[in-house]
């Protein structure tokens, strides 16, 4: 279990309908698809964990960090200054204290446990989905959130709109 991330029972249960949609579209996205498939194997036990469907994560992976995931490593400065981490690509706004009261580094993950240890990484990003999922509802909203810190960003929207369609029609 991921005992160190605060875990919170969601308001409203984000819908899950899974469906494959055009068998056509799924062979012409089978090389995206396979890049999503190969995650470390402590993806699965994470995302039931904070209850975001795997797909979800996947799909956020392959956003951040196409097929090289953890190896991404550190990218920036952005234009406030901060970092993004890993396969996931987690802010490092996420470990200053004076700017986020949700800061990391009060449960013991630092930039290095980011950067060196990818189930730690997942771990963050996949609590972090968890938590904009709880607050705005929708995948489209939590999604923006998750890249722009914010779900009203222009940014974020088309963000999410591209890892939405990376998934086709299951989560829109």
């Amino acid at each position: 279990m991921w005992p160190s991330l605060k875990r919170r029972t969601p308001q409203k249960k984000p819908t899950t309908k899974l469906a494959l949609g055009n068998p056509r579209q799924w062979l012409k996205n089978s090389a995206r698809r396979w890049s999503m498939i190969a995650l470390p194997d402590c993806v699965p036990e994470i995302a039931d964990y904070y209850q975001v469907p795997i797909e979800i994560v996947a799909a956020v992976r392959l956003q951040e960090s196409g097929s090289r995931g953890q190896l991404v490593g550190r990218i920036g400065p952005n234009k406030n200054g901060t970092y993004d981490l890993g396969a996931m690509q987690v802010n490092t706004w996420w470990l200053d204290q004076e700017t986020n009261r949700n800061y990391l580094q009060q449960w013991g993950i630092t930039e290095r446990e980011l950067l060196e240890n990818e189930c730690t990484n997942f771990a963050v990003g996949t609590w972090i989905l968890y938590d904009n999922i709880t607050r705005y509802g929708e995948w489209e909203a939590a999604l923006a959130a998750y890249n722009a810190g914010s779900p009203n960003s222009p940014a974020g929207q088309q963000y999410a709109n591209e890892v939405l369609a990376t998934l086709g029609d299951q989560y829109q």
